[in-house]
């Protein structure tokens, strides 16, 4: 597997709307940048990160349905992290996602809402 970078918002929006990711609760608006993991020529999960001043968002994280609990979730995320610059990264997550974002050392700072969405903070070590 393959992570590579794009800013384009059209073509990784158009991937996730292909992939039914808004029925998964995953935002379909753009990011600063994106990481792509690519399989056999195949996109199979995005991630993308918004920068911030004081905050830097982790958004859009999908992993097509056949290639999850394979590492590409992890791949993504640990990657998006190497993208951000802010002393403090936030996201919302799924409860498909949650635990993958804790193990990278995010933690829970709103637990989930109705929808199974919680609010996950990591902070960068100085």
């Amino acid at each position: 597997m393959k992570i590579l970078h794009t800013t384009d918002n059209g073509k990784v929006i158009e991937f996730l709307k292909k992939n039914h990711a808004n029925k998964e609760q995953v935002e379909l608006t753009g990011a600063t940048i994106w990481s792509v993991a690519v399989e056999d020529n195949r996109v199979v999960g995005v991630s993308g990160v918004n920068l911030g001043k004081y905050a830097d968002r982790v958004k859009g994280f999908f992993v097509v349905n056949d290639m999850r609990k394979n590492g590409v979730g992890a791949a993504l995320l640990q990657d998006a992290l190497k993208q951000t610059r802010a002393p403090r990264v936030t996201a919302f997550c799924t409860r498909n996602s949650e635990n993958l974002f804790l193990k990278q050392g995010f933690i829970v700072t709103r637990e989930a809402n109705k929808y199974g969405i919680s609010f996950v903070e990591w902070r960068r070590e100085s």
